[in-house]
């Protein structure tokens, strides 16, 4: 049941390709702070911290890079905070996906690594 909701959020078209904000039309709340971003790489601009990914030395940070920051792909709508209690259930039925603070556009690659099960 909880897959098919996923879909369906997940089938929604965006305004834009490379859009990235809340479901709101503001900022995005993953507890780094701005947007909305018009572009990826604007996004992945502010993840990095300001910092140019071939920089980067960590080891995390290389395969980071490697699968979000260098290649395109489309943003999609995520709640980014599915996690149990976010999730009401009643009689054996979800009831209600709730807690869309981080829900919004994102670019999934993103969207997969603020995913805590």
């Amino acid at each position: 049941e909880l897959e098919s909701y996923v879909k369906q959020i997940r089938s929604l078209v965006p305004p834009t390709s490379e859009l990235v904000k809340s479901a709101y039309g503001n900022s995005c709340t993953i507890d780094l702070g701005s947007g909305p971003f018009s572009s990826h790489e604007e996004f992945h601009r502010l993840l990095r911290m300001g910092e140019d990914p071939e920089d980067w030395r960590n080891e995390i940070y290389k395969v980071v890079r490697q699968e979000s920051h260098t290649r395109r792909y489309l943003s999609k709508f995520s709640h980014v905070d599915l996690v149990l209690r976010n999730v009401l259930v009643h009689k054996g039925r979800i009831s209600a996906i709730i807690d869309r603070g981080c829900a919004g556009v994102q670019d999934m690659v993103v969207a997969d690594i603020f995913y805590i099960p």
